[in-house]
């Protein structure tokens, strides 16, 4: 089937990404995507409509959805450009939003990511969030800064892990110093402390024997005003080599014995702030979400004007596998005979037009020959399968029928109602035909 459900919001960068295993790949944001809301069906392998853009691929390294229609891959937070892998993706836009299709997704045209645009907060984008880390927090017991984004806490030289409090610093890294910021602050791998790797003695972790960096050059500013979003205290303690904040009358507790002792600068740290956010350009995506795995089109009752002694039923049931169940029936309560037709049409998202033809005769009073014309057809079009993603997120109906055999000028007047038509596909019935006055009767389906 030419849709793959699992593709899902994250909920901490704002991004559509593949959510079907157990890797949650690489999130602007830090660690994985974390999945939100409706488990969005998307289509792949169609050509590309007006109203559907292909070339939408899906990055093995950060497992977003990004636009590989450009020479430039974008920025991915797994390092350098996104790398395509699997299905072609073609993504509907610019078209109305329906209860099983959501709107708002956009192109990001600074990291080349589909995200969601439907709210003031833009989410993050790796383009500017790739040179900051969150999830650094004060350990309240040693007073220390360490690094709160993996389960495992660390070692404290208070005793047992790290123990966060207080706000969530978000550290510039892999930027170049200058006389406000001091590079060679590194992540310590045993106790999870940062610490300052600029000297060659690695001062004394609380693991045992002295830091060992890995990770991330941090550039941390100094010296420079505090903001409601930065905090000042933080400084080098010339025992241990770690930062600890200096702002409270105790100074926590040193692996090297004692309390921290400051020495150097005065660090401000950013906290509690929004990344770079996502920049919209180009299409209105409208994406297909939480589908139904069977639709029903509803004709019934079929009355015609006065004079026309025919009544009737039909109904058409379409499946997501391409499986179709086609029924119904007319009945004459008259004397005179009549040839009979119904069609029932559907048109999908991308104006595609999805139709079912029946013609019969049934008979009066003055004629041999049974009044009734009933029909049940069970069939399969593989069509209904490949498209299935358009015509469940967005369908229109329209099933009219005609007391004769014209069923060309009856299908026109069915598509005629349906708007603007790119193409009319009649579904396979399985050897089942009907070739194709008095007025037709109309309705919608439903």
């Amino acid at each position: 089937m030419a849709m793959q459900s699992d593709w899902r919001y994250c909920q901490k960068c704002h991004s559509m990404f593949y959510d079907g295993s157990a890797d949650k790949g690489d999130c602007p944001v830090g660690a994985g995507h974390q999945a939100a809301g409706f488990n969005f069906a998307l289509p792949f392998g169609l050509p590309g409509t007006p109203t559907a853009q292909d070339s939408w691929r899906y990055c093995q390294q950060c497992h977003a959805m990004f636009y590989d229609g450009y020479p430039d891959k974008g920025n991915c937070p797994a390092g350098g450009g996104h790398n395509a892998m699997g299905f072609p993706f073609v993504l509907p836009h610019d078209i109305p939003g329906t209860g099983t299709a959501q709107d708002s997704w956009r192109y990001c045209q600074k990291c080349n990511t589909m995200f969601y645009d439907g709210e003031p907060d833009k989410g993050v984008c790796s383009v500017g969030a790739s040179a900051y880390q969150d999830s650094w927090r004060y350990c309240q017991k040693c007073q220390t800064m360490f690094y709160d984004g993996y389960p495992d806490k660390g070692n404290c030289p208070a005793g047992g892990g790290h123990n966060a409090a207080g706000f969530n610093f978000v550290l510039p890294h892999d930027i170049a110093a200058t006389g406000t910021e001091q590079d060679s602050w590194r992540y310590c791998q045993k106790c999870h402390s940062i610490f300052y790797d600029g000297y060659p003695d690695k001062g004394r972790c609380s693991a045992g024997g002295g830091h060992q960096a890995t990770g991330f050059n941090f550039a941390l500013p100094h010296d420079i005003p505090t903001t409601p979003r930065a905090q000042d205290s933080w400084r080098y303690c010339q025992k241990c080599h770690a930062m600890f904040y200096d702002g409270d009358p105790g100074k926590g507790n040193c692996p090297a014995g004692g309390g921290h002792n400051a020495a150097g600068f005065n660090f401000v740290l950013a906290h509690d702030i929004g990344f770079t956010g996502h920049e919209a350009a180009g299409y209105n995506f409208v994406l297909p979400h939480d589908l139904p795995s069977t639709l029903d089109f509803d004709f019934n009752p079929i009355v015609f004007p006065p004079g026309v002694a025919v009544g009737g039923w039909s109904h058409l049931t379409l499946r997501e596998d391409g499986s179709l169940t086609f029924t119904g029936q007319f009945h004459d309560s008259g004397s005179a005979e009549y040839d009979v037709s119904v069609v029932m049409a559907v048109k999908d998202s991308q104006n595609q037009v999805y139709q079912v033809t029946h013609t019969g005769h049934v008979a009066g009073t003055f004629e041999s020959g049974s009044r009734d014309d009933p029909w049940s057809i069970d069939s399969r079009d593989d069509v209904v399968a490949a498209n299935w993603a358009n015509i469940a997120a967005g369908w229109k109906g329209n099933a009219q029928a005609s007391a004769s055999l014209d069923a060309v000028n009856l299908l026109n007047a069915v598509v005629g109602v349906l708007g603007i038509v790119l193409a009319v596909i009649a579904l396979f019935l399985g050897g089942h035909s009907g070739n194709g006055g008095h007025a037709p009767a109309t309705g919608s389906g439903g």
